[in-house]
């Protein structure tokens, strides 16, 4: 079963970066990544939440579960971009999904 560090492990390869450069990229100390890719020590939220600020398509459930994909499906994401940058692009009702009233 892969775990988390496998996880981190596919997008660092995915992205093309060294470990060294993923760390800098990501704003962690480069020993860190190496300590979770060994599997000396545990990502910490810290470093969940760097990779999720700066890889802001990856699929958070897949890094921290494997279920899904590495990364949101484009339309989401392209949401998401949309509604950044004109809040009201993105309504409460956007979230409700329509049901056939009961028989």
């Amino acid at each position: 079963m892969a775990e988390v560090r496998d996880r981190i492990r596919e997008l660092i390869e995915y992205s093309g970066l060294s470990n060294k450069d993923f760390a800098e990229k990501i704003d962690i100390n480069p020993a860190i990544v190496s300590h979770i890719l060994s599997g000396r020590n545990n990502p910490s939220l810290h470093v969940i939440q760097q990779i999720t600020n700066v890889y802001t398509n990856v699929n958070i459930d897949y890094l921290l579960t494997g279920r899904g994909d590495l990364f949101n499906p484009a339309t989401t994401v392209e949401k998401q971009a949309d509604s950044r940058q004109d809040p009201a692009a993105f309504s409460s009702n956007d979230a409700v999904r329509k049901v056939a009233p009961p028989d």
